[in-house]
């Protein structure tokens, strides 16, 4: 990988500037000046060291209190039990070998719960370590970003960075640590290779997404060392063949790891048609921004001018355009919305955090354009974080763990059957199955997406078994048509919604029927 002397001012793709902790970011005084700013809105954009270091420390702090209170109130769904499960109830080499590419997720966030799980640490132990990776994340963008003081604190309170990848204790906990220590290590990614070859390596076990993401980054970071590997010397071009030969081998063990099986549950793929992606793709895109498709057009442009400005179009361009493939073809999720937003924050970043020689002047009305569509962004991602805080700090977000209190309550003996795959999220506070109709009632708890396993799928096999307890799960609308089971009556129903910026996007409630005296 080649340095920026090397390379030469007609390939210098990017030209990094370092930022200590706490320190400052060159702000475009030229700019302020041309435009006329106030006093204050100077003092926004262009704070003193000392203003600075304090403000960074105040969105910081606001941050963790925040986290600190609604962690403690978010009640975990499946998804995030059935990664403890996995990591409680399954060996490394299982995990490796068959349930990871069920899953669909590098091994990071499994590895990272494994040791506590095994060891008999209580579920909310879970919760600790994302909320812990979350706030790492927010320290170095508290701390090292190039942005202003008042868009760090929006992206703090981002609806991705502050609630969904920070609250919800899934592997995309660590996205934003991952992705904002590639944005430190790209500037100097020439003189430093193996740092940035550990960053994206970190990037690609968190998530498929991630895995994406990397990918496309190491593609773009190949094709400049390859442009200026005749001005390297033979140290140079060693680092550079080690780090690439060691992204490859990990590229080669997640591939084999997470191929998916031939019973894959739920499993889609569409046949690419352009029509198709033309119209899909670009939805992910607005869904992640501010799902309005005005605003998210603009912001596109406004920004896609900047990268283009400033040479990092790439960075940008080509991890959406993958991403958005990945949804328009294979599988889309409402909760993957979130990786688009990151990747345009950080490509945002970077060109934030270098310069251009002989190009500062012109661009700094563009500079103002792109400062503007984020602020604009965070605006409606800043409402949808507030949202979404204040229906978990008031409802139930799932009704696992009142299932699980229930379940508790039962007395020694009962055998109670399963309605619902979602009723798995009630395991992880418990030590064993007490599903009679799910493994024979006995470990592991972790639900296999395999078309072979199957929780009771048809009412009528539920009740010609006659269990003591039936546990209705009501996670899809056709599942609130609760039935009527002849000599049973219902005992209780357990509340929970999966919100989702500024809606619920799916019910996470369970109805419990017992048999009749």
């Amino acid at each position: 990988m080649a340095t920026s002397e090397t390379i030469g001012p007609s390939r210098q793709l990017l030209r990094p500037g370092r930022v200590p902790l706490g320190g400052r970011v060159p702000e475009p005084d030229a700019l302020l000046r041309r435009v006329g700013a106030s006093g204050v809105a100077r003092r926004l954009l262009d704070p003193s060291p000392r203003a600075r270091r304090l403000g960074s420390w105040a969105v910081f702090g606001l941050f963790v209190v925040q986290l600190a209170l609604i962690v403690p109130r978010h009640e975990p769904w499946f998804d995030e039990g059935q990664a403890w499960l996995l990591a409680r109830d399954a060996t490394p080499w299982e995990l490796a070998r068959d349930l990871l590419r069920y899953e669909g997720s590098p091994p990071l966030w499994h590895a990272l719960l494994m040791l506590p799980a095994k060891l008999g640490a209580p579920y909310w132990t879970m919760q600790l370590i994302g909320a812990v990776a979350a706030t790492a994340g927010a320290a170095l963008l508290a701390f090292r970003s190039p942005f202003p003081l008042v868009l760090r604190a929006g992206l703090l309170c981002s609806y991705v960075i502050g609630y969904q990848y920070a609250a919800v204790a899934r592997s995309y906990t660590l996205i934003p640590l991952a992705l904002f220590l590639v944005a430190l290590a790209w500037p100097d990614r020439e003189r430093h290779v193996g740092r940035l070859a550990l960053a994206l390596a970190m990037l690609a076990t968190v998530t498929l997404h991630g895995f994406l993401v990397a990918g496309c980054l190491a593609a773009i970071r190949t094709v400049e060392a390859l442009l200026a590997w005749r001005r390297l010397d033979r140290a140079a071009h060693r680092e550079h063949l080690l780090a690439g030969a060691g992204l490859l081998a990990l590229a080669a063990v997640l591939v084999a790891v997470l191929f998916p099986p031939a019973d894959l549950a739920n499993a889609r793929a569409t046949p690419f048609s352009p029509t198709h992606w033309a119209l899909f793709a670009p939805g992910v895109v607005n869904s992640s921004l501010t799902g309005n498709v005005l605003a998210s057009g603009i912001a596109v442009v406004v920004s896609a001018a900047w990268f283009a400005r400033t040479g990092t179009l790439a960075l940008w361009l080509l991890p959406t355009v993958a991403l958005a493939s990945l949804s328009a073809l294979r599988y889309h999720s409402p909760w993957h919305d979130g990786l688009p937003f990151m990747v345009w924050v950080f490509a945002l970043w970077v060109s934030f955090g270098q310069a251009v020689p002989g190009r500062d002047r012109p661009r700094g009305w563009l500079r103002l354009a792109a400062l503007s569509v984020l602020a604009g962004v965070l605006v409606v991602q800043t409402v949808w974080w507030a949202q979404s805080w204040w229906f978990d700090w008031q409802e139930p977000y799932s009704a696992s763990a009142q299932l699980a209190a229930h379940l508790d309550g039962l007395p020694e003996g009962t055998e109670v059957y399963a309605t619902s795959f979602h009723a798995v999220g009630a395991l992880p506070y418990r030590d064993d199955n007490p599903f009679a109709n799910y493994n024979g009632g006995g470990l592991p708890a972790y639900y296999t997406w395999s078309t072979d396993l199957q929780m009771a799928g048809r009412v009528i096999d539920v009740w010609l078994g006659q269990p003591d307890v039936v546990v209705w799960g009501v996670k899809f609308p056709w599942q609130e048509n609760l039935p009527e089971l002849p000599g049973y009556r219902r005992t209780a129903l357990y509340e929970g919604n999966l919100y989702w910026k500024n809606r619920v996007l799916e019910r996470d409630a369970f109805v419990v029927y017992e048999r009749a005296p």
